[in-house]
């Protein structure tokens, strides 16, 4: 399918739906759309749900393009998980934080990114820095305290004990806990440059062994 099409299937679509999940379904219903998760299908969507801020997530597709599209399928299982709970807040918000989470990767060096082997302490804090220089970016133009909150606390382990912050536990906004959840398993469930995608049975563990 051209591009233009798929644009113009994703500009009609986004006038009918609420949620990412909704908006991938009505493209994979068109007769004139092939879907396929792909960096230019992927950037039109992200285009019609994020409008001008869909220049940070091609910054990010630019700079790393399995990064967006993990980013995007973050969305997709965020946004569907919140049709099963219907928590207390917009789902436009959740879906933002889930495209953008990654965004401070931009600035993550290349070597760093694309290393064949686990990070070692000093990489580890490169990232951590990287990932908060991102939130700074997100809050110069962003104006939901949803959005900014979900990014900030998605890195804040249940009990606290990884990138301490002012809150813990029950406290971390739901949206956050979501972000944070699907954000792993999607990551474990994908071949990795250090290591290949783990089992869903193993997947599924890690997520309980450590809640």
């Amino acid at each position: 399918t051209p591009l233009s099409q798929t644009r113009e299937n994703a500009d009609s679509a986004v006038d009918k739906v609420s949620s990412l999940a909704e908006l991938v379904n009505e493209l994979q219903a068109s007769d004139n759309a092939v879907f396929e998760l792909n960096d230019a299908v992927a950037s039109e969507i992200v285009n019609a749900k994020l409008g001008i801020a869909s220049g940070l997530f091609e910054s990010i597709r630019m700079k790393h393009s399995p990064t967006a599209l993990h980013c995007l399928r973050v969305a997709l299982g965020c946004s569907i998980w919140f049709d099963q709970l219907k928590p207390n807040f917009q789902k436009n918000d959740l879906e933002i934080a889930a495209l953008l989470h990654d965004l401070g990767k931009i600035g993550v060096p290349d070597e760093i990114l694309t290393k064949p082997t686990f990070l070692n302490v000093d990489e580890k804090q490169i990232v951590d820095f990287k990932r908060n220089r991102g939130l700074e970016v997100l809050r110069t133009f962003c104006a939901s305290k949803d959005v900014i909150d979900f990014v900030h606390y998605s890195s804040t382990w249940y009990d606290g004990s990884r990138n301490k912050t002012d809150l813990a536990g029950e406290n971390l906004p739901v949206g956050a806990r979501m972000l944070s959840i699907v954000d792993a398993f999607d990551s474990m469930t994908c071949d990795q440059v250090y290591r290949k995608a783990m089992s869903l049975d193993r997947a599924v563990a890690e997520l309980f062994d450590n809640a």
